[in-house]
């Protein structure tokens, strides 16, 4: 019987900035966080495209003072401290982007750093990963 080594190296997505979105949860890879210094931040703001009949992206504004729009955020670290990604937990949030249902199953998105603002990252939910 003949062997044959199973190749999975490319899964882990290594430099690719995505987030994965479940029914109460949005959480950035670790790749993400570097698009901007989100040390700095201690909130963020939800906000999305003009487009009231298809949600086509979803922007997160990274911002320092809390006010009656933001949330705090989780920043995941390693034990040696590194950013090893960052959390928004809110099931509401979800549910008043997606629907009532939320979303079917875990989906992950790939993300950019908005043009016009470098404190925005833009999730591209026609980027599909």
């Amino acid at each position: 019987m003949g062997w044959e080594v199973v190749d999975i190296r490319n899964r882990r997505r290594r430099g690719e900035a995505f987030a994965t979105i479940t029914n109460n949860r949005i959480s950035l890879n670790t790749d993400a966080c570097k698009l901007i210094n989100i040390k700095e931040y201690k909130y963020i703001q939800v906000v999305k495209n003009d487009d009231s009949k298809t949600l086509k992206s979803i922007g997160l504004k990274f911002i320092e003072e809390s006010n009656e729009t933001s949330f705090s955020f989780l920043i995941r670290k390693s034990k040696n401290g590194n950013i090893n990604g960052a959390d928004i937990n809110s099931r509401p949030l979800i549910e008043k982007l997606f629907g009532q249902r939320g979303i079917t199953r875990t989906s992950k998105y790939g993300v950019n750093l908005d043009k016009g603002d470098k404190s925005i990252i833009v999730i591209d939910l026609n980027r599909e990963m």
